[in-house]
């Protein structure tokens, strides 16, 4: 349960569609944005029951590139290890670029970071001193996460005065990508649902702190793609159903 607590809370599928919502929205259109999720999520669980497989044989928390060191020939395992955590590790610069480009418009203030660093050593602290507070901590952060889903997808909801409606839920495309291809622009919107699964594989990398987890990570790996894309996939619709006026709200301060 805790293993899945952190697999999920790490993943967090339904604040990735929500992070990158009118990049999918805005670029393919909500039938991007609803089958894309379908598609992600189908890729993912291939993706998961490989890893599951290789974690099973070989449980490591270097995951990746610890596999290719190990099933690379003999005289390849070394550098192939270092390309695969060099790839990891721009993945991950990527991915907290595009955060930072997203956020642009925010001006971080000299007290913001002191409380961040503050917060962090506390609760670094905290951990360090009390194994228990962990497991406590993950298990409340997951079902913090998941009543936090239920609200945001019910309550807009139910407090809107207008629905956009099933036909543009399911049907509606938009191609504002600048690629004169909808298939192109169907790719390039299927962003928003690459952000939903992007730490997927956050499980693995705790292979070494639990039990058995030749057992345990395959299933903790499979439960978040499966959890996350039925949390993220009816968020997506009622997010869908309450934006009319798309280019109203994109034209925003705060954006979509």
């Amino acid at each position: 349960m805790q293993l899945f607590s952190c697999a999920f809370i790490v993943t967090n599928s339904w604040l990735g569609v929500a992070g990158g919502f009118s990049t999918g929205l805005t670029v393919g259109g909500s039938a991007t944005v609803i089958y894309g999720l379908i598609i992600v999520a189908i890729f993912n669980v291939a993706i998961v029951v490989s890893l599951g497989e290789l974690v099973s044989s070989m449980p490591n928390a270097g995951g990746q590139y610890y596999w290719a060191m190990k099933l690379a020939p003999q005289r390849l395992s070394r550098v192939s290890a270092y390309i695969c955590g060099i790839c990891n590790l721009l993945g991950g610069l990527t991915g907290t670029s595009s955060g930072a480009v997203a956020s642009a418009y925010i001006e971080i203030q000299a007290w913001h970071v002191v409380l961040l660093s503050i917060a962090m050593i506390l609760a670094t602290c905290g951990f360090n001193f009390n194994e228990s507070v962990i497991t406590k901590t993950v298990v409340i952060g997951l079902w913090f996460c998941l009543t936090a889903c239920f609200a945001i997808t019910i309550v807009p909801a139910a407090v809107s005065k207008e629905h956009s409606g099933p036909d543009f839920i399911f049907n509606s495309t938009e191609n504002s990508s600048g690629w004169s291809s909808p298939g192109m622009a169907f790719l390039v919107g299927m962003i928003n649902a690459n952000y939903a699964f992007g730490l997927i594989d956050s499980g693995v990398h705790m292979a070494e702190e639990i039990p058995s987890p030749e057992k345990n990570v395959p299933k903790a790996l499979l439960m978040a793609v499966v959890i996350g894309f039925v949390t993220a996939w009816p968020l997506a619709c009622a997010l869908i159903d309450c934006a009319v006026d798309i280019e109203r709200i994109t034209a925003t301060s705060t954006g979509l």
